[in-house]
């Protein structure tokens, strides 16, 4: 683990710490589903899991999607979007993303064809019935400092292209064009944007071979089994990270998940945890 304390100089992310899959050999930080829902201390600890490692887990959640509202909105209220706000992401739903199906999800960020992508997301598994279906999260902050370290010209190229990004189904097509990696006014990581899935066709003449070059070595980076922390949802826990940071997938499941999911705003969270450390 790493210590980056000056990654970011906003007050929610000045104990940031960077990691790998050993990171959570134990397990993931976590608090119970009573004492964010009955104490201040408790909310507090969750999002400062969040702030630190990117990500924080909530147990023994009850299951359903009353719960799961409850529970979010002691944070802050639910983003609406295409996917209607609190939404299930099972295979009857009628989206043309590849979240609503059951193959294999590679690593990636979610709204890369939104000038502002969602802040946090939130995974709650209310009933199961499959075998596979582990999910994968890596930290693209890690991910980015790492590419800085072995690759700094593949590093500098994609802070400076503008990926383009796109969805589109009936009625909708939504795109836009930012960096893969966007940095802070003092060249620190700020926020990482990364969906091959999502990505539209691009060309940048002669650069374009190295656009592609520079890909290869991100994806080496994220691919490396040692960067991926690995497990399985189980009903009950619910699970809340920054997709500003953090990348998510999914292997292939054979079987029946129910889950809900929602997005959250970054301004939003960090208010709460602000109001939270003034207070406490």
């Amino acid at each position: 683990m790493t210590n980056l304390s000056t990654i970011d100089k906003d007050s929610t992310r000045q104990n940031l710490i960077l990691w790998t899959a050993n990171t959570f050999a134990n397990g993931l930080p976590t608090v119970t589903f009573n004492e964010v829902m009955t104490e201040s201390r408790g909310l507090k600890k969750w999002l400062e899991n969040i702030a630190c490692y990117g990500l924080g887990m909530v147990s023994n959640t009850p299951h359903n999607r009353e719960s799961t509202r409850a529970l979010v909105e002691r944070v802050a209220y639910i983003r609406m979007d295409i996917f209607g706000g609190l939404a299930d992401s099972d295979m009857s739903e009628p989206h043309a993303d590849s979240a609503y199906a059951n193959g294999y999800l590679a690593a990636h960020t979610d709204g890369t064809y939104a000038y502002d992508p969602p802040g946090l997301i939130l995974f709650h598994v209310l009933d199961r019935d499959y075998s596979g279906g582990e999910s994968i999260f890596i930290d693209g902050f890690y991910a980015a400092e790492t590419l800085r370290q072995l690759s700094p010209d593949a590093f500098s190229l994609l802070t400076q292209v503008d990926m383009p990004g796109h969805y589109l189904e009936v009625d909708t097509h939504l795109e836009t064009r930012q960096p893969l990696i966007q940095l802070d006014p003092e060249n620190q990581v700020k926020r990482i944007r990364f969906n091959h899935m999502d990505r539209a066709p691009f060309y940048w003449g002669e650069k374009t071979t190295q656009v592609y070059e520079s890909l290869w070595e991100w994806r080496k980076i994220i691919d490396d089994l040692a960067n991926q922390y690995r497990f399985r949802l189980t009903p009950g826990n619910v699970l809340l990270f920054d997709n500003w940071r953090l990348l998510h997938g999914r292997l292939a499941y054979v079987g029946e998940r129910r889950m809900v999911n929602c997005y959250l705003n970054m301004e939003d969270f960090e208010s709460r945890l602000r109001g939270l450390r003034a207070t406490l």
